[in-house]
């Protein structure tokens, strides 16, 4: 099934979006086996964009914490030129 290839090859790659387009023009499936394909695949997938997720939060909140730390440093560094 060409479906089935797709997302086998999306998942390899790694490709986020080509994850999302191939789900997201999932077929009718014909037998039950290509059913439990899919639904495998989906898990797979999902188990991908999940770890994803995570990271991304990981990194966001990195940067977060940077930022603050700037702004925190600019503010003690305008303080501190104001008063001498």
């Amino acid at each position: 099934m060409q479906w089935a290839k797709q997302l086998k090859i999306a998942l390899a790659e790694e490709d986020e979006l080509k994850i999302e387009k191939t789900i997201e023009s999932l077929p009718t499936f014909e037998t039950l086996e290509q059913m439990k394909e899919a639904a495998h695949l989906m898990q797979e997938a999902y188990v991908f964009l999940n770890t994803r997720k995570e990271e991304y939060a990981s990194k966001l909140l990195k940067l977060k914490k940077q930022r603050e730390f700037l702004s925190s440093n600019i503010t003690q560094t305008n303080s501190f030129n104001q008063s001498h």
